[in-house]
């Protein structure tokens, strides 16, 4: 067993109980590694308080990508960090604990110490930016930075009672973030609300694409139906209950189903991964970290990985391999392109899909097996197919589902906003 202290090049010892460096002092509910202590109250400033995922590069501080056996230090600021510093009305106030290179999203997969739900220490504050959600819930922060690759953005925003936005792919840059799988990474954002998500946007200079000619009111929304019911409820009780006429639609195609294409999905990611792993940068577009990540990611495979997560990784490609006679990724491939062809089709007939962001309570502690593929069932389509998605919190007088989560074609991120207004 390799020694901590030299993978993540700390000082302190382990801690006896958790086994994660004592260096790494974590905020008391888990969610915050690094607080640069540059918080201001909006009273005193108007500032919003951001805080960013530990896999994005801040300049001048250790990413750990929440993993014992990795440590980069960052030489430059990550592109989403660089916009944060330039607005006068944006602070950025630390950096947030996360699930092991991204790879979880019940938010128990960190290898520096556990991230607390505030709405229940017995509920999973999902991931894998659990930190960030924690940090936004507990109004500690105004918003988070974060990522999603199938939901990393969505899915703990459900969870911990907040709103989470996954934009279309080119909306956020992705330079200067670690990356967990090229082929679905996004930047996101996290607020209490999409109007808090809005303005965050707003502040940041980002412009959201928009459609020559968007539709307005009333909305056609497409929902499974399965849904049906639970959806047209919510709907029912917003202020805004006209401007929705619901269409039954199927999510996939006829010849497949969602759990399928989750694996295929899940085969994708972690082929990606092993990559990211392995040092072979030379086709992932993050030019700002790539030659230094790969230093440490050397350095870390030197001292041995102690990570859960390529145990798993490793899990996943040969037994999906195995099952597809060595054709894995090409088998995957192939039929996410199909589901990506449905979905294009798809949005040409509504405005938007809406359905519950996941496809069970939020989970309690200890999780079983089962919940990971429930988290994930309805967040990873919109990565697959590039599509805008927001989740929003339901009110307390719907509490099931708990999140619903809007869709929108590739682009139409403006509408995306425009309809959840209405909500």
């Amino acid at each position: 067993m390799h020694d901590v202290r030299v993978q993540l090049n700390l000082k302190g010892e382990p801690d006896a109980e958790t086994g994660c460096p004592t260096d790494v002092e974590l905020s008391e509910n888990g969610a915050i590694i690094d607080d640069f202590g540059t918080a201001t109250t909006d009273a005193e400033t108007g500032d919003l308080n951001l805080i960013v995922k530990d896999c994005i590069a801040v300049n001048g501080t250790k990413m750990t990508a929440g993993s014992q056996s990795f440590c980069h230090q960052s030489e430059t600021d990550a592109a989403v960090v660089g916009a944060i510093r330039a607005a006068p009305d944006l602070t950025l106030s630390g950096t947030a604990n996360m699930d092991a290179f991204a790879y979880g999203v019940t938010g128990t997969k960190s290898e520096l110490g556990a991230v607390r739900n505030p709405r229940s220490p017995n509920l999973v504050p999902g991931g894998s930016s659990s930190g960030c959600a924690a940090a936004v819930a507990a109004g500690t922060v105004d918003g988070a930075i974060t990522t999603d690759t199938g939901g990393s953005t969505r899915i703990p925003a459900a969870c911990c009672g907040i709103a989470g936005y996954r934009p279309t792919s080119d909306v956020l840059p992705t330079d200067g973030v670690f990356p967990l799988a090229p082929s679905f990474d996004t930047v996101g954002i996290q607020a209490p609300t999409p109007d808090a998500i809005k303005r965050l946007l707003d502040r940041t200079g980002y412009v959201l694409p928009d459609l020559e000619a968007p539709p307005s009111p009333p909305f056609e929304i497409g929902v499974p139906e399965a849904h049906r019911q639970s959806v047209a409820e919510v709907l029912r009780h917003t202020p805004e209950a006209p401007d929705w006429r619901i269409r039954t639609i199927n999510l996939v195609p006829e010849h497949t189903t969602l759990e399928r294409l989750l694996t295929a999905y899940a085969t994708i990611v972690a082929v990606d991964l092993l990559q990211v792993l392995a040092g072979r940068f030379e086709t992932i577009p993050r030019a700002a970290i790539r030659d230094s990540v790969v230093d440490s990611l050397a350095e870390a495979r030197a001292t041995g990985y102690r990570s859960q997560v390529l145990q798993d990784v490793f899990l996943v490609t040969t037994g999906v391999n195995a099952a597809t006679g060595g054709r894995a990724y090409a088998a995957a491939d192939e039929m996410l392109g199909e589901f990506q062809q449905h979905f294009q089709r798809l949005l040409e007939t509504v405005d938007g899909i809406c359905l519950p962001t996941i496809g069970c309570p939020v989970p309690r502690r200890p999780v079983a097996s089962a919940a990971v593929s429930q988290l994930l069932r309805y967040t990873f389509p919109a990565n697959v197919v590039d599509a805008p998605a927001l989740a929003i919190p339901v009110g307390a007088a719907h509490p099931v589902p708990e999140s619903m989560q809007l869709m929108t074609a590739t682009g139409n991120d403006e509408v995306l906003f425009r309809m959840a207004k209405h909500l």
